[in-house]
C-alpha cells in the first residue's frame, strides 16, 4: 500500500481543521469507553490465528455467504424500484445504508479472517491464497455487492480507496493525533463501517455499539484479522489517519442500483 499522505491534495488536512466538533464531556466519555474496551479486550478475545482448517471450511463457506447478500441487496433493490414517490425512495435508502454496513461488518469480513497476508497477494476469496492490505479491501467492497473497480482500487493510495466511496466533505484527516482521540473523533460519528487510510496501510474500522475493532489484512499478524481498535499496532504507529464512514443515500442507491463506483484520482 502506497502512502495515504502522498495522496492528498494539500497539506492543509489537519486533524485540527477536520475533526468533527465534540464537547469536552463528549471527549472524556468517549476516552474513558475506550480505555475500558481496551481493558476488557483479553477477555473477549480477538478474531484470529485461525486454523488450516476453519480457512478451508470458511473459503467452502464464502459462496454462501455472497449469495446471502446479494439476495438482501435484490430484496431492497425491489423495493427501491417499487418506491413510488421520492420520499419512498429516501425511506429505502434510509434502511440500505445501516444494512450495508452489517452485512459488511457480520458476513463478509469475518469470513477473512485467518486469510494470510502478503504485500503481493491477490487472493479472490478468502482461505490459503494470501492477500495485499488493499485487495481484501477492495475484494471485500465488490462482495458486498458494490462495483468498484478492484484491481485498481486495491493499487492505490489509501487516500484514493477512501475518496472512491466517501464524498469529501465527509472525509476526516488526522496528523499525529494520539490514537485515543483519534478513535473518540471516530466513535463520535456512531455505529457502522468506516474505511481507514495510514501511513501505508488500509483496512476497514468496525464500530458496534460504541467499540471499535480494525478489520484488515495485518502485516504483523501475517493474516486478516479483527482487534480491538486501541491496541492495533498499525493504526498506533501511523502519523497520518485518513477515515470516511461508508453509509449515505447516495453510496446505498450506487449500492441497490448497480451504479459503477469509479477510482478516485486527486
Amino acid at each position: 500500500m502506497r502512502a495515504a499522505r502522498q495522496a492528498t491534495r494539500d497539506g492543509t488536512g489537519s486533524a485540527a481543521n477536520r475533526r468533527p466538533r465534540v464537547s469536552t464531556r463528549r471527549r472524556a466519555l468517549i476516552r474513558a469507553r475506550i480505555w475500558l474496551v481496551a481493558l476488557l479486550a483479553p477477555l473477549a478475545g480477538c478474531d484470529r490465528s485461525t486454523s488450516p482448517a476453519q480457512r478451508a471450511h470458511a473459503a467452502a463457506a464464502y459462496p454462501a455467504v455472497v449469495a446471502s447478500v446479494e439476495r438482501d441487496r435484490a430484496a431492497l433493490a425491489a423495493d427501491l424500484r417499487a418506491a413510488r414517490t421520492p420520499a419512498d425512495q429516501a425511506r429505502v435508502l434510509d434502511r440500505a445504508s445501516p444494512a450495508l454496513a452489517r452485512l459488511l461488518a457480520d458476513r463478509i469480513l469475518p469470513a477473512w479472517n485467518g486469510t494470510p497476508w502478503s504485500i503481493a497477494g491477490t487472493a479472490v476469496g478468502p482461505g490459503e491464497r494470501p492477500v495485499a492490505c488493499g485487495y481484501f479491501v477492495s475484494t471485500a467492497l465488490e462482495h458486498a455487492g458494490l462495483r468498484v473497480e478492484r484491481r485498481l482500487l486495491a493499487q492505490q493510495p489509501a487516500e484514493h480507496i477512501v475518496r472512491s466511496l466517501v464524498p469529501a466533505g465527509r472525509v476526516a484527516r488526522f496528523r499525529r493525533v494520539p490514537l485515543d482521540q483519534f478513535l473518540g473523533a471516530v466513535l463520535s460519528g456512531g455505529d457502522g463501517v468506516y474505511l481507514v487510510g495510514l501511513d501505508y496501510h488500509v483496512g476497514f474500522l468496525v464500530v458496534d455499539r460504541g467499540r471499535a475493532y480494525f478489520h484488515h489484512a495485518s502485516r504483523r499478524a501475517g493474516e486478516v484479522v479483527r482487534e480491538p481498535a486501541l491496541l492495533s499496532s498499525a493504526l498506533a504507529s501511523s502519523s497520518y489517519r485518513v477515515v470516511g464512514k461508508l453509509s449515505g443515500r447516495d453510496l446505498a442507491r450506487a449500492w441497490l442500483t448497480g451504479a459503477a463506483l469509479p477510482t478516485w484520482f486527486n
